[in-house]
């Protein structure tokens, strides 16, 4: 094992015995034999797969990092079911807990990308496109409308945003609680969307910029 891999593994077991240092001994073991048993399946899988150790010590640190939320998720639900449910009821309210965490995150890094598009790099790019004076395709002027929509009414946005949220809570709540199968599947399709709208408003502000190099030729 290399140096940097070495490094990140033992960041991870460290991690995860801080955690859990406080935690029931039968949930404490349980756990990290757990993270023990997946770092070792991932080192053993890149070496399979010919992955240099240093990309596979990255991977480690930034699942890691990824996982923070996950892991204090489950030490917080672990301390409040106590010793009074069952291993059965325990996992289910952990992955319960991980899945909200897991959902909360996505959305804010990609509701956090969406308006960092829109209101900081849109109108940097328009801007320049102005002065080129060069014809947008359809998709760039739409989404260039919607950033311009959002600086103009960004506190309707963010009002109809907070409501909206508030309005789905409950409902949403019955639904992660009655339709746990349904959602996990859900989660990949609700990250390859989310992909797409990025993706998407990328694409539409960069497709200019073949005619701006005809245009400075």
């Amino acid at each position: 094992m290399s140096t940097p891999l070495r490094i990140t593994v033992n960041v991870a077991r460290t991690w995860v015995h801080l955690y859990t240092s406080r935690m029931p001994t039968e949930l404490r073991v349980t756990r990290r034999a757990e993270i023990d048993a997946d770092l070792w399946d991932h080192d053993k899988d890149a070496q399979e797969d010919g992955v240099p150790p240093l990309v596979t010590a990255m991977e480690i640190f930034l699942r890691t990092c990824l996982g923070v939320l996950d892991d204090l998720s489950w030490c917080f639900e672990a301390r409040q079911l106590g010793r009074g449910a069952s291993r059965k009821e325990r996992r289910s309210m952990m992955e319960f807990s991980a899945r909200q965490t897991r959902w909360m995150v996505i959305f804010s890094i990609a509701g956090g990308t969406i308006v960092l598009l829109l209101l900081v790099v849109i109108p940097t790019l328009q801007s320049y496109f102005a002065s080129v004076g060069i014809p947008l395709p359809l998709p760039t002027r739409i989404v260039i409308g919607m950033s311009a929509f959002l600086m103009a009414y960004w506190w309707a946005f963010v009002a109809g945003t907070v409501v909206f949220f508030l309005a789905i809570k409950q409902p949403v709540k019955i639904l992660l609680n009655t339709k746990e199968a349904l959602l996990a599947k859900m989660e990949p399709i609700m990250i390859a969307v989310l992909g797409v709208v990025v993706g998407g408003m990328i694409v539409a502000m960069y497709l200019p910029i073949f005619d701006v190099v005809n245009a400075v030729k």
